[in-house]
């Protein structure tokens, strides 16, 4: 791996979510920028690395990314299956984040793709327990119309 990465477990429900911490680089934990990244259904933290993680961290920014429950796994180890409160989810993850002296407070982005997109843009609104700052969820989903 190109990048200092660390494999990590999320508090959830009495349980945990599987993660990974990519750091921006190695310089000693410094507070940085932080992309927050939810994948779609049928997607695993793993390759989440590839399709964001990898251009977010060459442009500065440290990566958490995770799998929620009905992804990869913790659906396949822990049986965790899909829920439509994701707020639920994405609470722990943030709330993880702030624990980490890498994360700059006050200086993130939840980003998702495929069906984290939806998942993820129901976290802010919904979600009394993020931080006050301004979100901004960043989905890489694209809808085109269709011809005809």
């Amino acid at each position: 791996m190109d990048t200092p990465v660390e494999a990590v477990q999320i508090p959830f429900k009495g349980g945990s979510l599987p993660g990974y911490f990519f750091l921006a680089d190695d310089s000693g934990g410094a507070p940085r920028l932080t992309v927050i990244l939810t994948s779609g259904f049928d997607s695993t933290l793993e390759e989440a690395y590839f399709v964001v993680g990898a251009a977010a961290r060459r442009r500065g920014y440290n990566v958490p990314a995770y799998d929620g429950p009905g992804q990869g796994a913790s659906l396949r180890e822990q049986r965790l299956f899909l829920r439509p409160d994701w707020e639920a989810v994405v609470t722990p993850v943030v709330g993880y984040a702030l624990t980490r002296p890498e994360v700059a407070s006050g200086r993130m982005v939840l980003m998702d793709y495929s069906l984290g997109g939806y998942l993820t843009a129901r976290a802010p609104p919904m979600n009394t327990a993020c931080p006050p700052w301004p979100w901004t969820t960043a989905s890489t989903t694209t809808t085109r119309p269709t011809p005809g």
